[in-house]
């Protein structure tokens, strides 16, 4: 059998430099990333999310959605 899969719109924004802050509003950040898991680590200065599946890494250029 074969199945159409439709496309699904999306809201994303891309990490730079010049966007932290917006990332940080984006993922409804409240805080440090040791208060709410969300953010700049500063063990390794990533950009780290923490999700059901656990912690997902961003970078500079990856798209947050």
């Amino acid at each position: 059998m074969k199945y159409r899969k439709k496309p699904v719109v999306i809201d994303a924004v891309q990490l730079t430099k010049k966007t932290i802050q917006e990332c940080y509003d984006f993922v409804k950040a409240k805080g440090s990333f040791s208060e709410c898991g969300v953010g700049i680590d500063p063990s390794d200065d990533n950009f780290k999310i923490t999700t059901m599946k656990g912690i997902m890494v961003a970078n500079i250029g990856d798209f947050i959605i």
